[in-house]
């Protein structure tokens, strides 16, 4: 259970990382920026606590529905929609980083989707000069 969820928590990373947010609208470029950070939030929780928080899948689950329920001209800058969120086919190695300002973290990660193995390290971004 905790390869088909990793695999989904990515395949929403990469949909909401997808598109330069530039091109959407406010409100959508917002939710996309936003729902990044509850990727990022889903990820963490499971490397660090060793569980997914339902509730992040849950609410990215209802994104998904919501923005899929957009008018076509708001959809029209994806390449990705929404439906198709699960057909995103990940490489046998999928290398992710994450940058956590407020932790002052990056996060760098490497999935390996053949052994379901993930491979991590924070590092620290701050620096004294």
């Amino acid at each position: 259970m905790d390869r088909k969820f990793m695999e989904k928590a990515l395949q929403l990373y990469f949909f909401f990382k997808h598109v330069n947010t530039d091109n959407l609208n406010d409100d959508l470029a917002e939710r996309f920026r936003y729902n990044q950070q509850v990727v990022y939030s889903l990820i963490r929780s499971y490397l660090t606590e060793d569980r997914f928080a339902i509730e992040y899948m849950d609410h990215l689950n209802d994104e998904l529905k919501k923005i899929d329920q957009l008018d076509e001209s708001a959809l029209a800058p994806l390449s990705i929609k929404p439906k198709s969120v699960g057909e995103i086919q990940l490489k046998q190695n999928v290398p992710v980083v994450f940058n956590d300002d407020e932790e002052h973290q990056m996060l760098e990660m490497s999935y390996f989707t053949k052994d379901g193995m993930v491979f991590f390290r924070f590092l620290d971004m701050r620096k004294q000069v």
